[in-house]
């Protein structure tokens, strides 16, 4: 862990455009199939505009899963710390201001959100939907990332009829 009189404010600032995990954003490359397919079968043209609304989409879904990682990386940090591995990320280094890191999640969140509603009112409670699931994924009392499903213990097992 640098000392924090050592830290320079370049090195922060690299420290949280890391933790927002930008080099994942190729993932949302395929929300984008989910949009194309549904349009050509309802025989929709594409259009300038349709292309802009699918990229402010494209950029809604890279702020909001980038708010998810913030949160993720600032949470996981003392676990981090004693990982083999997690322990050189920046969070666990000690190179993030965690109240910044706060702000960071929020605010990607709302930009996020704002770009959501430039698309559609649906796609808003859609983006909304995935910020909320990341918060349950990673914020305690939730934190379902902790929880382990065994769904072979399950009370309610499914079971079809032979015969």
């Amino acid at each position: 862990m640098l000392l924090q009189q050592e830290m320079t404010w370049q090195v922060r600032l690299r420290a949280h455009i890391s933790i927002m995990r930008l080099d994942h954003s190729i993932k949302n490359i395929f929300v984008v199939p989910g949009i194309i397919v549904p349009l050509e079968m309802g025989r929709v043209q594409f259009t300038a505009h349709l292309a802009l609304t699918i990229l402010l989409g494209f950029i809604s879904c890279t702020l909001i899963a980038c708010s998810n990682y913030v949160i993720n990386e600032v949470l996981d940090a003392p676990f981090d710390r004693k990982h083999p591995i997690k322990c050189k990320r920046p969070a666990a280094r000690g190179l993030v201001s965690i109240p910044m890191a706060r702000v960071q999640w929020l605010l990607l969140m709302v930009l996020g959100i704002a770009f959501a509603l430039l698309v559609s009112v649906p796609f808003t409670l859609a983006a909304a939907g995935l910020w909320i699931m990341g918060c349950l994924y990673n914020i305690r009392p939730f934190r379902t990332k902790d929880v382990v499903y065994q769904p072979w213990s399950l009370p309610h097992r499914c079971s079809f009829p032979t015969g």
